[in-house]
């Protein structure tokens, strides 16, 4: 429920913004029925799904505790009541969207903004993405194949995005300038 104000917030603005497509919460059973109803009020389909256990040993913040079950998206087209998707957009619930995400679904998966506030200090690796904007393809078969091998993907921090950089290692970097998700305006 922490997040609901955010998450409505951010769908609010997505249609504000011009975006078309159907939307979709994707909530866990913790989230409660007045949370729920909010998100309906602004046009997204609610939908439940079961939380993935965090593979890690450590988890440095709460909000990481049940962070593993964004894999659910990839479950997309396995949830009754919703049309099949060719591709989707995931967005954070703490996003403020200022255009329409339509044009996203043209994008090739995985796409997604470059994480510009990442310490590559220790990084070996290009760039990484930000998982807080990705555009997929639902695939059961990708979520199996993430959930089987979550264990085998070390995160310092107990967060999910190591496991989905090492899965999606050539990804289409959208235009930072245009699709930031690491914006801190204040």
């Amino acid at each position: 429920d922490d997040f609901t104000d955010c998450t409505a917030t951010m769908l609010h603005s997505a249609r504000a913004a011009g975006t078309t497509v159907k939307m979709v919460a994707m909530v866990t059973s913790a989230v409660g029925d007045a949370s729920r109803r909010l998100l309906g009020s602004v046009g997204a389909s609610v939908v439940e799904v079961p939380t993935v256990a965090n593979p890690n040993n450590i988890v440095i913040f709460p909000s990481f505790t049940d962070n593993y079950t964004i894999l659910r998206i990839w479950q997309l087209n396995e949830i009754p009541g919703l049309p099949q998707f060719s591709k989707a957009v995931y967005l954070d619930g703490d996003m403020l969207v200022l255009q329409s995400l339509d044009p996203l679904c043209a994008l090739p998966e995985l796409s997604a903004a470059q994480d510009l506030g990442a310490d590559r200090s220790w990084s070996t690796t290009a760039p990484e993405f930000n998982a807080g904007l990705m555009v997929f393809k639902p695939s059961l078969e990708m979520f199996d194949f993430m959930t089987q091998n979550a264990g085998a993907v070390p995160s310092a921090s107990g967060g999910v995005q190591p496991l989905l950089r090492a899965v999606f290692t050539d990804w289409t970097r959208l235009d930072h300038l245009q699709d930031n998700v690491n914006a801190h305006a204040y």
